[in-house]
């Protein structure tokens, strides 16, 4: 059989995304941009999910997150169907034909057997990936979640491809058709009472009084819920890269970041035992995360209508659009912050001159005013140039040992590790942020009489040009300002 590798090209895809699970939608982006066709729309439906009190279910059981990814694709007017590998030897029939036509094939391929896997050899775990070349002792597999290409042999893919998938992505060509579906899901989600029902779970979850493995459902579908915001994400990223820039995605990254907060807040209020504080706390931030959903949607809209981004300030180091959390606050009393998830928050009021004087600006007085850190890519703009990038950081629950990734638009990429300390303890050079409080059922108390915070400060190559900044995976490290040092713009 003559070597046949089809030309497929690793499709552009949002920074944030990192579970295995996307593994599908990562091949549908591939497939379809060979097709020249856009992928995403369906995507647009993972935006929304249910809660419906009727009945005597509990709140986990009238909580939803699930949305079958064929039957969304279908009412988009794309055929998307699953197959499962009866007979081998037509399985191979099958591929052969295809990539003779000049068709490429999403499959499933275990981990087990896929040699640029990280599990390759060690352990089984379901995959996908698309065939794209073929010769007589193997398939040459184009796998967009990793970035990665490689051959199979045939006997080591047949033990590990269980099933396969045909598409069609349609004939859709209208110029519009990624606002358009936007449009239809926001009018749908005031159809529906999307927020209004979210509120009622945020309502419950204050007032009801779940057991502990009700919880742990809840968090799970919680989960769902943060994975589902991705795949919206993707459906922006591919409209923003059709029109030639990143706002869309960037503006609705503040929701998506908290949603991984909320699974933060439900894996510590686990260890509480989900009691009454624990569960307000997480009611809170739900309510403040579909406000803020509310407004992201408005803009994105309008941006999309106008093409002004009226949110993202133009000073390169405004930390605005990445800020999930709100910790600080000017007053002890004012009750409007919760930096840990347990209701401790800063008060700044007598401390944020001196910080000031130091070079940073605080948002105390945004919705949002810190970066919890989840591996966000706090993205730089052409032009920027700096010997080092100040973080003032501080770190809840302990020390931490963490890096730092910088990546350059060459695409080199180093790290820079740090040892941020605990925000209660003193140290030379450490910066006194102001008091800390504690609110629980509705009573004010000062919990330090200081929280201090770390300046980690990052020195760039200066012969590169810096692009990206990735931060640290530690829930625990709060970011609540940055700097640059000796900066200029070419």
């Amino acid at each position: 059989m003559k070597e046949i590798i089809l030309k497929v090209e690793h499709p552009q895809l949002p920074p944030m995304m990192k579970y295995r699970r996307l593994c599908l939608e990562c091949d549908l982006a591939e497939l379809a941009g060979y097709y020249g066709k856009p992928y995403s729309l369906p995507l647009c439906e993972y935006l929304d999910f249910t809660y419906d009190r009727a009945g005597s279910k509990s709140i986990a059981e009238h909580l939803n997150a699930e949305k079958n990814i064929f039957e969304l694709y279908k009412n988009h007017g794309m055929r998307f169907e699953k197959f499962h590998v009866a007979n081998k030897a037509a399985y191979s029939q099958y591929i052969e034909d295809k990539i003779k036509s000049g068709d490429p094939v999403i499959v499933h391929l275990d981990c087990f057997y896929a040699p640029w896997d990280p599990s390759f050899g060690k352990e089984h775990n379901n995959h996908t990936a698309i065939v794209i070349g073929i010769r007589d002792d193997g398939y040459y597999v184009s796998d967009p979640y990793f970035g990665a290409s490689d051959w199979v042999g045939k006997d080591e893919f047949h033990s590990g491809s269980a099933y396969y998938y045909e598409i069609d992505f349609g004939n859709v060509e209208s110029e519009a058709i990624h606002r358009n579906a936007l449009v239809k899901k926001t009018v749908e989600l005031a159809r529906t009472g999307y927020f209004e029902n979210i509120d009622k779970l945020s309502e419950d979850l204050r007032t009801a009084t779940p057991s502990s493995p009700e919880m742990d459902d809840i968090a799970e579908t919680f989960g769902n819920i943060e994975w589902n915001k991705q795949k919206f994400i993707m459906f922006l990223y591919e409209w923003e890269t059709s029109e030639g820039h990143h706002r869309y995605s960037g503006e609705y990254s503040k929701v998506w970041a908290r949603w991984q907060v909320l699974k933060v807040m439900c894996l510590k209020a686990k260890y509480r035992k989900y009691d009454s504080s624990s569960r307000e706390s997480i009611a809170d931030y739900l309510e403040i995360t579909l406000q803020i959903e509310k407004t992201v949607l408005h803009d994105l809209l309008e941006i999309a209508t106008t093409g002004e981004d009226r949110d993202i300030a133009p000073d390169c180091l405004d930390i605005s659009r990445y800020c999930n959390n709100k910790g600080l606050s000017e007053s002890w009393t004012d009750g409007v912050a919760d930096c840990t998830g347990f209701g401790e928050y800063i008060c700044v009021k007598d401390r944020s001159d001196e910080i000031k004087r130091r070079g940073y600006d605080l948002l105390q007085k945004q919705p949002l005013d810190n970066i919890v850190c989840l591996e966000q890519e706090i993205v730089l703009p052409n032009g920027f140039v700096s010997d080092s990038i100040v973080f003032l950081v501080a770190a809840e629950c302990g020390d931490y040992n963490k890096a730092f990734r910088l990546v350059y638009s060459d695409g080199y990429s180093e790290e820079k590790k740090f040892f941020i300390r605990d925000w209660s303890v003193k140290g030379e050079g450490r910066v006194d942020l102001g008091t800390s409080h504690f609110l629980e059922n509705k009573r004010w108390e000062k919990f330090r009489d200081h929280v201090y915070a770390d300046e980690v400060t990052v020195v760039t190559d200066k012969n590169r040009t810096l692009k990206t900044v990735v931060l640290p995976a530690c829930s625990n490290i709060h970011i609540f300002a940055v700097k640059s040092e000796k900066g200029e713009e070419k």
